[in-house]
């Protein structure tokens, strides 16, 4: 099988489904991921896959992210290899608890682990490969990421890969049924709007403190005293100025406020 197969599935989810479970029943899927058999019989919670095995969990993955046309036809292969192989790892990590329930601990981070294999098997580049490997790595953290903190959210917002995760996390909840004909949250919205408002929220932080920079010396030269009056002229100078004011206007526009402000 060649990469191009990959980014030429197409057709409804039904349709999709259908010809990957195709190409695995011909032995097509196995050499290019090895233990990709593995999923056939790989039991999931009831509760959270009632699809049913991690296979047929795979096969509508692949057929929900085959949907997309948002990526580019590169960033296209990347998302179904990955939908391919983000769970292939479940057989080797699967536990059955005493209540009954399943979990697959690790197993983002060992199917990740495998990527540069597949990748290799796909004859991709060096950067496809790395891609791959972040996707496949973090496609759990997806559904937990809006409860991160800000610093993390936004090193995930900013990855250029990010786009993938988030078309990937919309594939896998579509995939992930419940006993009431549900499925997983898709996060796609919430990501979009959480992410400009913590890109406003932090370019308005850098723009107060360049402005503070600008600010701070020239009071400083007015013989003024460190104190609040500095944050109060900072906050005051962005609130009312743009931030490329000249540094004479700036200048005139301080003198005027430290009059108001005696």
């Amino acid at each position: 099988m060649k990469i191009l197969d990959f980014a030429s599935l197409k057709g409804t989810p039904a349709e999709v489904e259908n010809i990957v479970f195709d190409l695995y029943a011909e032995g097509l899927l196995e050499p290019l991921f090895p233990g990709f058999i593995g999923l056939n019989g790989c039991k999931q919670s009831p509760n959270n896959h009632s699809e049913g095995d991690a296979l047929a969990h795979t096969l509508k993955v692949v057929a929900f992210a085959a949907q997309d046309n948002t990526l580019s036809p590169s960033d296209r292969i990347i998302l179904l290899t990955a939908a391919f192989v983000h769970d292939i790892e479940k057989p080797s990590t699967r536990e059955v608890h005493a209540d009954g329930g399943i979990s697959f601990y690790g197993h983002a981070a060992a199917a990740a682990a495998r990527c540069l294999d597949f990748a290799d098997n796909l004859g991709f580049t060096a950067e496809q490969a790395i891609v791959l490997e972040w996707v496949v790595r973090h496609h759990m953290d997806a559904f937990v990421l809006l409860g991160m903190p800000t610093h993390k959210r936004l090193e995930f917002y900013d990855s250029p890969y990010f786009p993938i995760l988030c078309v990937l996390q919309s594939a896998d909840a579509l995939a992930s049924l419940n006993p009431e004909g549900g499925h997983a949250e898709v996060f796609a919205e919430k990501f979009a709007a959480d992410a400009a408002q913590l890109r406003e929220t932090r370019a308005n932080k850098l723009a107060l403190a360049a402005m503070q920079n600008r600010i701070t010396p020239m009071l400083a030269s007015r013989g003024i005293a460190p104190g609040p009056c500095y944050s109060q002229a900072g906050r005051a100078a962005n609130a009312e100025l743009s931030p490329t004011v000249s540094q004479e206007d700036l200048s005139a526009w301080l003198d005027n406020w430290l009059v108001a402000h005696k």
